[in-house]
């Protein structure tokens, strides 16, 4: 009750100039309306370009939230999706158990409540699975009705079209195709500088969560990669003048130098995520590591990942 209270004093107070519950000038109204709460209705999955290739996993993971808490066992399909892997169903099925009893009476009584306990659970898990098999239907209509128009054109035009309707999983990854390996009327160099440039200026914004830094950040790669290497290396350069001085460096193995290649690669991604964190707060994490090197002892995390939780560990130290 005094919270409520509390409420009413404040807004009353914001009030107190306006008359017959009229407002006049900045107030509560207008950052309410600042303020308003985004729906479903305000995410939606366009062709990727330079900028709209990053909104494609907001975009994922609002749609994915949604069907995870208004789906009856929205969870299951919802988890699906996540992890673009059809559920294995054959995991929910219970199983029948015996009494290990070695007197008759109690092995009957055992066995009766095993069979009890089975029908029970035999009955969950038909309901769970026919609830999933209903909500790959309902969920590919959702994710197709977010689909902007040119998007859906161009999932249309596929030749697998149909073997993607009515599967949520193979539309997702068609609707993540298109979303992160734009293509569009520019010269392929101008497109491969523009995916760079955003990857280099992707830095972590005041205010923002070093979670939602790192999906920008891991969304940049992504897309520059798609138009680089088209594989899982950060790039087109194997940094052969840096793997060159590395140990067990050998130009002659092909092997090696890829491998090389890729760690390299994976290591100059990782320093980038590290300098485009907000120095305000990781600042130190950044001087730690200068230090160390210039004292011989190279620290610096080898992987994206490993940066992560080397700034995420600093967090919790403040």
């Amino acid at each position: 009750m005094s919270g409520r209270g509390n409420q009413n004093r404040r807004y009353n107070k914001g009030h107190r100039n306006g008359k017959d519950g009229k407002h006049h000038g900045r107030g509560p109204s207008n950052n309410k309306r600042d303020h308003k709460k985004k729906t479903i209705e305000d995410y939606v999955f366009y062709l990727g370009s330079a900028k709209q290739a990053s909104d494609y996993e907001r975009t994922a993971d609002y749609v994915i939230n949604h069907i995870a808490k208004e789906f009856e066992y929205g969870l299951d399909i919802a988890s699906a999706l996540k992890e673009l892997q059809p559920a294995d169903k054959t995991s929910w099925e219970p199983k029948l158990k015996y009494s290990t009893a070695t007197d008759a009476d109690q092995k009957e009584a055992e066995n009766r409540q095993h069979t009890m306990m089975y029908q029970s659970q035999l009955n969950a898990y038909i309901k769970r699975s026919e609830m999933y098999t209903a909500n790959l239907v309902k969920a590919y209509a959702l994710l197709w009705e977010r689909c902007s128009q040119g998007l859906k054109n161009k999932i249309e035009s596929r030749r697998d079209y149909s073997k993607i309707m009515n599967d949520p999983i193979a539309l997702l990854k068609a609707i993540r195709e298109h979303a992160l390996n734009f293509q569009d009327d520019k010269f392929c160099m101008t497109i491969i500088i523009e995916a760079l440039l955003t990857l280099v200026h992707t830095k972590q914004k005041e205010g923002e969560s070093l979670q939602d830094y790192t999906r920008r950040f891991r969304i940049a790669l992504e897309v520059y990669k798609s138009h680089t290497s088209g594989d899982d290396q950060a790039g087109p350069s194997n940094l052969r003048k840096y793997i060159s001085g590395l140990t067990g460096y050998d130009k002659k193995d092909l092997k090696i130098v890829t491998e090389m290649s890729g760690k390299a690669n994976d290591l100059l991604m990782a320093t980038l995520y590290l300098m485009n964190a907000d120095q305000s707060k990781y600042g130190g994490v950044l001087k730690g590591l200068y230090t160390q090197n210039a004292l011989g002892n190279n620290q610096f995390p080898k992987t994206i990942t490993e940066a992560n939780n080397v700034l995420s560990r600093y967090t919790r130290q403040l």
